[in-house]
């Protein structure tokens, strides 16, 4: 089901980014993760990236959602460029990398973003380097 600005039950999204695919009588959802399988047809697809609060649940005891949610909303802007640019497989696997940024450390505990004036879209141009390549690391790891 889809809630938008629902609260009054705490829940969460599981996936960072969806597709919808058209088929001749019925839409299809295709989880983040089965990428590939989404960009057999380009033309009936389209993209679905949670931003904000909704990929946690709204609760914010230390008050870093309104920074999470900057983030992930640029995160959703820069995956857009990449659908544009180079595809839709490209544009999922950088969502699902960047939301996996930011919540790969507590915030407040290691400096993981950049000096704002460097920003940009791109989730490579406000995470700290070495956060990005642990991560690749950790990602790797836990695939073999």
């Amino acid at each position: 089901p889809i809630q938008l600005f629902d609260f009054s039950t705490r829940a969460r999204c599981l996936s960072s980014v969806k597709i919808l695919k058209a088929g001749p009588s019925e839409v299809q959802v295709v989880d983040g993760q089965d990428y590939r399988i989404a960009g057999q047809e380009k033309e009936k697809t389209a993209l679905v990236i949670p931003i904000g609060d909704s990929l946690l649940e709204p609760y914010w005891p230390q008050g870093l959602g309104v920074n999470r949610g900057f983030h992930t909303s640029l995160n959703g802007v820069y995956s857009a460029l990449m659908l544009r640019d180079c595809g839709i497989e490209c544009a999922m696997s950088s969502q699902i990398f960047a939301n996996q940024a930011v919540n790969f450390y507590s915030w407040g505990t290691v400096p993981i973003l950049t000096p704002p004036e460097t920003w940009s879209s791109s989730y490579t141009s406000r995470f700290n380097p070495t956060l990005l390549d642990e991560l690749r690391r950790a990602n790797v790891a836990s695939q073999q």
